[in-house]
């Protein structure tokens, strides 16, 4: 399955669109389906998912297990969970991820596609060139 980078409006005058490898990820919760943008990072070693997502799922974040994580942006408390179902293009798999008590790019995604989780699940082909992800389930 293919994906096309997703475009935003770009604050610089020059460049008319931000392309970035945000994909859509379909989360079901009871009898409710919602879908939400998240960011593919090969630099990410889990899935994190902000307060909306946990919210949408009926989760208190509270409830996991802490853990204490950092990154290039710094540090941040990530509450985690197993056997959290998440829908890319159709194809649905458990994975275990965290929660932040807050939000992720400022609201702009809600969850970041690390290492554990999505990778070990997909193939992934990442062709920044064509603007393009190609994902080819395990």
């Amino acid at each position: 399955m293919k994906f096309p980078y997703f475009k935003l409006p770009n604050q610089d005058p020059k460049k008319k669109f931000l392309q970035l490898p945000w994909i859509p990820v379909a989360i079901n919760a009871k009898d409710n389906k919602k879908t939400f943008l998240m960011l593919i990072d090969s630099g990410a070693d889990n899935c994190i998912f902000d307060k909306d997502v946990a919210d949408f799922l009926g989760i208190n974040i509270v409830d996991g297990e802490l853990i204490k994580t950092s990154g290039i942006g710094g540090g941040a408390k990530v509450y985690y969970f197993d056997n959290i179902y998440i829908n890319i293009g159709g194809e649905e798999v458990k994975t275990r991820c965290g929660f932040i008590d807050g939000n992720l790019v400022d609201g702009k995604i809600a969850g970041v596609l690390g290492r554990q989780g999505f990778f070990d699940h997909f193939k992934v082909c990442i062709d920044e060139k064509g603007r393009e992800i190609e994902l080819k389930p395990r």
